[in-house]
């Protein structure tokens, strides 16, 4: 890959202009351009956040301590490598709120950091398996598992 940079006396001080250029659009083209499209979402120096309430007490998740979402019934539990959070908010604002690529969501009711991905074994039915670092296992339906190969760049 070639990178280089070049100055344009037309943009203002605060625009940045990327463009990609390949012999063809190809699985690397697309991840880079996946990845700089996340790239202007967020910021290094800021790390999201997440609060669940447990008893009289909100309790603050740093995103890179949450290892899975998982929902079941109206309770969403944020599963970190030390704790389990309850929580009643919606999965999917969940995963806006925290805007990383890192989750990607494996089930209906299921989302994981790849930070955190071991491996992923072929499961029940066509469908995968995900093992976490830390022995935990979720299964990843057919209907999801095109978003995380795409995740992983497969």
């Amino acid at each position: 890959m070639k990178i280089r940079f070049e100055s344009d006396d037309r943009l203002s001080p605060e625009a940045l202009e990327v463009t990609v250029t390949a012999a063809s659009y190809n699985q690397e083209a697309h991840r880079l351009m996946d990845y700089l499209g996340h790239f202007s979402e967020q910021r290094e120096d800021f790390q999201t956040v997440l609060t669940a309430n447990e008893d009289d007490r909100i309790s603050i998740i740093q995103e890179q301590n949450v290892i899975a979402l998982e929902v079941y019934g109206d309770t969403l539990s944020i599963l970190t490598v030390n704790h389990t959070y309850k929580t009643h908010q919606r999965l999917y604002r969940v995963l806006d709120q925290l805007k990383s690529q890192d989750f990607v969501q494996i089930s209906r009711g299921v989302a994981i950091n790849l930070n955190y991905l071991k491996a992923l074994e072929a499961g029940f039915s066509g469908n995968m398996t995900a093992i976490m670092t830390t022995g935990q296992k979720e299964n990843v339906s057919r209907k999801y598992l095109v978003d995380v190969k795409r995740h992983l760049g497969l």
